[in-house]
């Protein structure tokens, strides 16, 4: 089970070294650790490292619609999204091996709906915009999520995170107290605990990369082989 609001709290206040939290209280704790989550995940957006990624399927969007900005709103499947990182479509009733990838572009393919299927996406404004299809499709979006609001202490906090976290709302809040001796040993310790992160998030991406890569290039090989003919 991951880490909770709760034990990440715990950790700040031993940082603080006020294990019973008799200054250092969950109310007084919680903005200073939203406002370090919100800076890391903009960091690891910047890096283009997307740790939270979530996928979730869209079943019969309507024909003719051209844009997904009902399932971005409060409620919708995509309310969570912060970027998306591939959209495929397939027609409704197809197995799962019929999801087709939908190639992104500056501005979306024009058409009056007349086309099968989509042929286009855009991310413009934090709308997605789709080409239009003359028939209702599934969609299925890959996104990285949103950060996380820790106003639960029962909320789990992504495993990997809490560390880091802990690390630099305790620098924070040691900045925000002048003890500057505290801060920048909690700035020492909250920089490793990145970078250590940062390069594994790096070499599992590109073990992932390199992975579709060669799959890609059995499948093309697989695809394009022949039989030789004699007598060359």
């Amino acid at each position: 089970m991951n880490p909770t609001v709760g034990s990440l709290q715990t950790r700040v206040q031993a940082c603080l070294d006020d294990p019973s939290g008799k200054w250092a209280d969950a109310g007084y704790l919680a903005p200073f650790i939203q406002i370090v989550s919100d800076d890391y995940w903009m960091h690891l957006a910047a890096l283009n490292l997307k740790y939270d990624e979530i996928e979730v399927i869209l079943p019969s969007v309507t024909a003719g619609m051209s844009d997904l900005s009902v399932f971005e709103a409060k409620g919708g499947a995509l309310e969570f999204m912060d970027a998306p990182i591939s959209l495929e479509w397939r027609h409704v009733g197809d197995p799962n091996t019929a999801w087709r990838p939908i190639p992104q572009l500056d501005k979306v393919n024009d058409n009056d709906g007349d086309v099968d299927g989509i042929s286009s996406y855009e991310w413009r404004n934090q709308i997605l915009y789709i080409s239009p299809s003359n028939t209702n499709v599934d969609l299925r979006v890959r996104f990285s999520g949103l950060p996380p609001s820790l106003d639960d202490q029962s909320k789990q906090v992504l495993r990997g995170i809490p560390n880091i976290l802990a690390y630099n709302a305790s620098e924070f809040i040691a900045g925000v107290r002048n003890n500057k001796d505290l801060a920048a040993f909690l700035k020492v310790k909250g920089d490793a605990a990145e970078e250590d992160f940062e390069i594994l998030m790096t070499k599992m991406q590109q073990k992932v990369h390199r992975k579709f890569g060669r799959n890609n290039m059995m499948q093309r090989s697989r695809l394009n082989w022949t039989i030789p003919s004699g007598g060359q």
